[in-house]
């Protein structure tokens, strides 16, 4: 209580003397050190001027903006200024209100920009001066400024919010096609490498392959293509020979002849005037038939490709691909092949592609060597066409673009050296792909597969099947027909039999929800009753007798 503390205090002094104990707000204060004045004369500075490094200094604060004006008045000190005359000095430079700070940055400006005059504004020019935007510019972009900035908008939400809802007037886009049109006119060189180097950007190419592949398979583009192809094949008349595989080593011939190389040249024969061969060099070599002989028109006196210096070690491959293709996952009917297709297919984000996802890719390209290539995934070589593109745009170094290739297991031929991955035995590759796929399969990766392709499963891995259903089993499901659900796919699954048999109104929406999913998406397993019907081949038809 106040009362009290005086009562005590008079005693105090009564006993000790008046001037002993006082009050603190009695005693005068001390002059605070120069250094104390210093740090809180730079700090106001940096209140009053919150940009007063021109802008965000590599994400700095008022705490950086401080220090580099303190660290610019502390060498006018040295160079004989007072203290005041060292802030003022400073100030004068243009390190006030929004002056550039950053030396190194202000050496690049005005390397540009010689006429740079800081007394003038904080970016050396008056304002309706075009410089002085131009400076602003490249201050900005140098400090990361609009990085910064740029990272601020994509988390805000009314920002969010209003991209989601705008809709691009037509006028603008009118606007913005002439404008194009105009510039494409005026050099259209520039225009384009310019347009190639923002599209090969790896954050630009990431969203294009998003957008093109939604069109593609949901967009009804795949179905226009598929048809637009199917008149440019029967057009160029090529052979129905080249699907042999004794003839692989041919197509790609064809192919690198088509793309330009000088060294081919395609040969048309036959009574339907379709490639039958192909000369390199001096040399004709001709498509087989059954048994490797000549197909009908074949020159004479043409080599068969069976014959090519090189045609044994694509052969080879082709031999290899297949084997892996159809070679079982130990305890299933499931194939490699089949696996892999589903693990590349998830990976890349569309539906099941149905094709062997172990690619043979030319290293250098079809063009420049038919004869060179690698084991690649499929998603690896798209991939690698990503990285190159970004890589020849200047988006990349190539520092980055080796350790790209090398984490996506493939090589590449760039100014007459080979970058990323080590040349590897296509033998090893394939073994490789094999563990990949084991190990996919007892993490549980491929048990959305099973759906697909449940009609043709009989027996899937037994470790993970009897685990299922004990889940299930758990989760008070007896229904041998669940049960067995629960075996081949999940519990989950196992769950929605039961439900979808015993609950109607389940069922209507299950059904509608099947019905509304695209074909592509693997819907052909999953029409009305045939997912469990015994008479349609369904996976309960395993077991004799449940209908």
């Amino acid at each position: 209580m106040p009362g009290e503390f005086e009562s005590i205090l008079d005693k105090l002094q009564k006993k000790l003397g008046k001037q002993t104990i006082r009050k603190a707000s009695t005693i005068a204060r001390p002059k605070p050190k120069f250094e104390v004045q210093q740090i809180k004369l730079f700090n106001e500075f940096a209140k009053r001027n919150p940009r007063a490094d021109g802008g965000l200094l590599n994400g700095s604060s008022e705490e950086a903006a401080a220090s580099a004006f303190r660290k610019k008045v502390e060498e006018l000190m040295d160079d004989g200024y007072d203290f005041g005359e060292a802030v003022r000095e400073a100030m004068r430079q243009g390190y006030q209100d929004g002056g550039i700070v950053d030396e190194v940055i202000l050496a690049q400006i005005k390397e540009k920009f010689p006429e740079f005059d800081a007394s003038k504004s904080k970016f050396g020019f008056a304002k309706k001066d075009p410089r002085y935007e131009k400076v602003r510019g490249m201050y900005r972009r140098l400090t990361g400024a609009y990085k910064a900035y740029d990272e601020k908008r994509k988390t805000d939400p009314r920002r969010i919010k209003y991209r989601k809802e705008y809709v691009v007037p037509e006028e603008s886009l009118i606007k913005k096609k002439a404008r194009e049109k105009a510039q494409y006119k005026a050099d259209p060189k520039k225009y384009l490498a310019r347009n190639r180097k923002y599209v090969t950007r790896p954050d630009i190419a990431a969203k294009r392959k998003k957008r093109a592949q939604e069109r593609y398979y949901y967009g009804g583009q795949r179905e226009r293509d598929l048809a637009r192809l199917k008149k440019v094949t029967a057009s160029k008349n090529v052979s129905g020979y080249l699907q042999n595989p004794d003839n692989i080593l041919l197509k790609d011939m064809i192919r690198a002849s088509n793309q330009g190389d000088p060294d081919l040249k395609v040969i048309r024969g036959g009574p339907k005037n379709s490639v039958v061969a192909v000369k390199e060099g001096d040399k004709i070599y001709h498509a087989v038939g059954a048994k490797r002989k000549p197909v009908p028109g074949s020159p004479k006196n043409s080599i068969p490709i069976t014959k090519h210096p090189t045609f044994k070690k694509r052969f080879e491959f082709v031999k290899q691909q297949k084997k892996f293709a159809n070679t079982k996952i130990p305890g299933t009917d499931l194939t490699y092949g089949k696996a892999l297709d589903f693990l590349e297919s998830e990976k890349a984000g569309t539906p099941l592609q149905n094709k062997n996802p172990a690619e043979f890719e030319h290293v250098k390209g079809v063009r420049t060597d038919y004869k060179k290539g690698q084991v690649a995934l499929r998603t690896a070589n798209r991939e690698k066409m990503t990285i190159r593109a970004a890589l020849d745009n200047k988006n990349i170094t190539l520092k980055e673009a080796d350790k790209a290739l090398k984490k996506i297991g493939v090589r590449d031929f760039y100014k007459g050296k080979y970058i990323g991955a080590p040349k590897i035995n296509p033998n090893k590759q394939f073994d490789d792909l094999k563990k990949y796929v084991d190990r996919s399969f007892k993490l549980g990766k491929l048990k959305p597969i099973f759906k697909r392709i449940a009609k043709a499963l009989p027996v899937v891995g037994t470790a993970v099947g009897i685990a299922d259903v004990a889940s299930a089993y758990e989760q008070c499901v007896r229904n041998p027909i669940d049960l067995f659900a629960a075996y081949q796919i999940s519990p989950e699954t196992a769950l929605a039999s039961k439900q979808y048999r015993e609950d109607p109104e389940y069922r209507q929406k299950s059904r509608q929800a099947t019905f509304a999913r695209p074909l592509d998406e693997g819907t052909y397993d999953a029409i009305d009753e045939s997912f469990t019907s015994y008479f349609d081949g369904g996976i309960v038809s395993v077991l004799k007798g449940v209908k």
